[in-house]
């Protein structure tokens, strides 16, 4: 943060160290352009490039009694940063993955329902079918399907045995095969001018 000196910087982490608001507004407004042009550089959504720097202002008020002040503040902005990108980039990865998974392993949508069918409109009635579970169903899904976590560490997470974790996951899949299925047999009823 060369906008300061090194005695103004130190006087800030402590400031910040002590939940002094004042001080962590400061290093937002020295900072946070930076961090956003940063991010922006790996997430090209504006939108989610703005969240990501969002999250690691938050992530430094969370942490700000841990942060040393000899060392640089603007590098640990930049790690948290780095890291919420790598997050970002693997979450984005395991859903796409995932979305194509289920559109190909179920057979549901042939391939001529595939070629009508954005990929990008087939994504959203997907993540539409996985907002309208009901909520710890939710859950335990994107946990394990978006975020990667193993049955033990979801059963960990939210309080419930792994067992309640499979049960969840196997509901949550014949749930959306069977919106998927719903919304092939309606598209082959559009195709067939039945409707």
């Amino acid at each position: 943060m060369s906008d300061i000196s090194n005695t103004s910087y130190r006087l800030l982490v402590k400031q910040l160290q002590t939940s002094d608001e004042a001080a962590f507004e400061k290093v937002y407004d020295l900072m946070a352009s930076k961090i956003y042009h940063f991010v922006k550089l790996s997430i090209k959504n504006k939108e989610d490039a703005q969240e990501i720097t969002q999250e690691v202002f938050i992530k430094l008020w969370n942490e700000r009694e841990r942060i040393d002040s000899s060392k640089s503040l603007q590098s640990f902005l930049y790690v948290i940063a780095k890291n919420k990108i790598n997050d970002h980039l693997r979450k984005v990865l395991n859903e796409k993955k995932y979305l194509e998974s289920i559109i190909h392993s179920y057979n549901i949508l042939d391939d001529d329902l595939v070629n009508i069918i954005d990929f990008r409109d087939t994504e959203k009635v997907i993540l539409k079918l996985i907002s309208m579970l009901p909520e710890r169903r939710r859950q335990v899904f994107e946990l394990s399907r978006f975020k990667g976590y193993t049955y033990k560490e979801i059963s960990k997470e939210l309080g419930i045995s792994e067992n309640t974790v499979d049960t969840q996951i196997r509901k949550a899949l014949a749930n959306l095969k069977e919106g998927l299925l719903r919304l092939s047999i309606y598209l082959l009823l559009v195709i067939g001018g039945i409707i």
